[in-house]
């Protein structure tokens, strides 16, 4: 997990670099404007804006139970979602109102 935050956070940028060569103006448009759905190593999209920074789409959060004092993977958020009819645009409606996401 360590490792896949770090690579995260050197993804973006590396990518833009390669797209828009080293101007930083270049750099912060593109990563802003041109990286939909860049998936990061953890398995988390990000898809940045000029008002949402993180980018990083909430149903790619991954369910777990602890057994036995292990984690035992169940399920994406989105899967989950998806069975209950839990629509994007109601996720994205309640993380406004809860000020997780720019209005």
């Amino acid at each position: 997990m360590p490792s896949g935050v770090g690579y995260d956070m050197a993804l973006p940028i590396i990518e833009a670099l390669k797209a828009v060569g080293p101007d930083p103006e270049k750099i912060r448009n593109h990563i802003r404007t041109q990286q939909k759905g860049l998936m990061g190593r953890q398995g988390v999209r990000f898809s940045r804006t000029p008002q949402d920074g993180y980018g990083t789409d909430a149903r790619d959060t991954v369910v777990v139970n602890v057994e036995g004092g292990k984690f035992v993977f169940r399920a994406y958020l989105k899967e989950s979602f998806d069975r209950l009819k839990i629509s994007d645009a109601a996720l994205q409606a309640q993380l406004r109102e809860l000020n997780m996401i720019e209005q």
